[in-house]
């Protein structure tokens, strides 16, 4: 069932007969019954986010609605989203937030009520206090943001590392604590790069890539098959049969098991689009590599795939 259909189903706004078949559809199976009442608490706490509500007289029109809107384009496109509150995380961010989360294997294109454009790879999460004044989002995994100008109000992406500043250009920031990764790559514009005391470290020039290393930041060029991701392409240039597996296993949420792989030292370039699945790409490679064949186990734990 399309999801814009659903939406409407909920807010009533179907007439008699598209009702009926909508509801004839929910019955169907208990599947379906699950995707109707996941989509119908999303929407129930869009609309009804009390401190949202308290707070709307007071609040700028654009920034009172950055929840709503980018909740409500979550799940236009897709309903697998969670809206949520944000309970943890980096300790400078406000413990009463919303949050976009972005499932495995998925990507997510939203557009904020300012006008700006962020792009949420798979396993990502974008957090943000409706009632903020200022234009501040946090970011735990990897983003890719079109931010709209507005040199009275900069836009701030806070990260574990540290934070960016800019005024309206186009860059990628990827951010996992639990990896130690943190980098931005700057498509267009220039951007500022602060630590967590609002000072700012260095700034970035167009082409450029800056990613942490060891205790310190390193400067190289962008290289832009690396932002492919956005538009449902994983590129994987110059790497081995493991570092490719790892790529997978992080963006599809998929867990493998490499112990009997004998793999040397070749390394492998290609594109793959990232609806094909993981084992569209690992059967490609097969084809290539010529000497593993991997089978897919349940476990309690996910899915686990060997390599042998």
């Amino acid at each position: 069932m399309n999801t814009r259909t659903l939406i409407d189903y909920i807010k009533g706004a179907l007439s008699p007969e598209e009702r009926g078949a909508v509801a004839e559809w929910i019955d169907a199976s208990e599947e379906h019954r699950a995707e109707y009442k996941a989509l119908r608490r999303i929407y129930d706490i869009i609309l009804w986010n009390p401190v949202r509500e308290q707070a709307a007289a007071s609040k700028p029109r654009a920034w009172r609605t950055w929840a709503l809107a980018a909740a409500i384009a979550a799940v236009l496109v897709t309903g697998g989203l969670m809206l949520r509150p944000v309970l943890g995380g980096k300790s400078t961010a406000p413990l009463s937030m919303n949050a976009i989360s972005v499932p495995n294997g998925r990507e997510l294109n939203l557009e904020l009520a300012d006008g700006s454009h962020v792009w949420l790879n798979a396993g990502s999460r974008l957090s943000f206090d409706p009632d903020a004044k200022d234009r501040r989002v946090y970011l735990e995994g990897e983003g890719y943001f079109v931010v709209a100008p507005d040199p009275d109000k900069p836009f701030v992406v806070e990260t574990f590392g540290h934070d960016v500043q800019v005024l309206g250009t186009e860059f990628n920031v990827k951010a996992r604590k639990d990896l130690r990764l943190w980098e931005v790559a700057l498509v267009t514009g220039s951007v500022r790069i602060l630590n967590h005391q609002g000072k700012e470290v260095t700034t970035l020039s167009p082409g450029k890539r800056i990613a942490l290393c060891g205790n310190g930041l390193l400067v190289s060029r962008l290289d832009e098959n690396a932002l492919l991701w956005k538009d449902g392409i994983l590129s994987f240039d110059n790497l081995t049969l493991n570092e490719i597996l790892r790529r997978i296993s992080d963006y599809y949420g998929v867990r493998f098991d490499t112990s009997g792989l004998k793999t040397g030292d070749k390394r492998y370039t290609g594109k793959f689009r990232s609806q094909a699945g993981y084992e569209h790409i690992l059967k490609s490679l097969r084809m290539i590599h010529g000497d593993f064949n991997f089978s897919r186990e349940e476990c309690e734990d996910g899915e686990l795939v060997r390599i042998y």
